[in-house]
């Protein structure tokens, strides 16, 4: 059965929030401290994880797409409007995990595929995100894609840690 793409809801939640913590775990290990990796919360995300479907579902600019395999959340994509650009014809990919059991079937290229659909559907013209320096595996997959390195990083301080980023674009039409 194929992966069914659709807009996350409230009941997944906690299955979104193991996503999230197992594929941090995963995407950054070597690239973030160890206890910082082993202190990431499923309940907290939990919580979180509800805040941003509920937004998903009301707001315009925000969008949290869940990838659904046999009736199982296994992926999730977040996108809307760049918060970096003051142009109102960028998008954001915020975010795209996978369940680390699932890599290498797809499924992160039909989230991909359909979070830059939806872009362009809603009138956007270029897509961005930012990807962790040294993130090879994620450099590479966005690559694919067509996004290349503009060239501009930036420094970012998130949950106490300081982060390198370096920005990627992708034209829409």
């Amino acid at each position: 059965m194929p992966t069914l793409i659709r807009p996350a809801r409230l009941q997944d939640a906690h299955t979104l929030a193991n996503i999230f913590v197992d594929g941090w775990r995963f995407a950054y290990e070597g690239l973030l401290p160890r206890a910082f990796l082993a202190s990431l919360d499923v309940c907290e995300r939990e919580k979180q994880q509800k805040e941003l479907i509920i937004r998903s579902a009301r707001a315009l600019d925000y969008r949290m797409r869940a990838a659904d395999k046999d009736g199982v959340v296994v992926g999730v994509c977040t996108f809307g409007k760049c918060r970096e650009k003051d142009s109102e014809n960028t998008g954001e990919i915020y975010a795209l995990y996978l369940n680390p059991n699932n890599l290498g079937q797809s499924i992160g290229f039909s989230l991909m595929q359909d979070a830059l659909a939806q872009l362009s559907h809603e009138g956007f013209i270029q897509a961005s995100l930012w990807v962790l320096d040294g993130n090879s595996r994620a450099l590479s997959f966005y690559q694919k894609f067509g996004f290349i390195l503009t060239g501009k990083t930036k420094r970012e301080e998130m949950f106490g840690i300081k982060l390198l980023e370096r920005e990627m674009e992708i034209p829409l039409i």
